[in-house]
């Protein structure tokens, strides 16, 4: 926005937006997923990408919850348990696997 004032300069003024100086963890992403899925919770695997910046996260979240949901679902269901989070860091893609799913991955 710009302001003019008295003497014709025009100075320019920045509108307060949210607190992006808030640094997250995987720590905290981690305790925040066992809190929401609590009995459905099996295991999770967070990367921070970002060196340590908390910036950008890589996520699996294991649990028999996501049993009958698309992927599409999946995701929308973990972002939203991590909306609050998700307002600050700057990238972050999560991958979902029912505890069956992940045993067959991993074999």
């Amino acid at each position: 926005m710009i302001h003019k004032s008295n003497d014709s300069i025009p100075r320019t003024t920045q509108t307060p937006s949210i607190n992006h100086t808030m640094s997250i963890t995987a720590a905290q992403i981690d305790a925040k997923i066992k809190e929401q899925l609590k009995d459905n919770y099996y295991q999770t695997i967070i990367e921070d990408t970002s060196n340590g910046c908390g910036l950008n996260f890589e996520c699996i979240v294991i649990s028999d919850i996501f049993k009958g949901m698309t992927k599409l679902a999946r995701a929308r269901f973990i972002n939203k348990m991590l909306k609050d989070e998700l307002e600050v860091i700057h990238a972050f893609s999560s991958k979902s696997y029912t505890v069956e799913e992940w045993a067959n991955k991993r074999v």
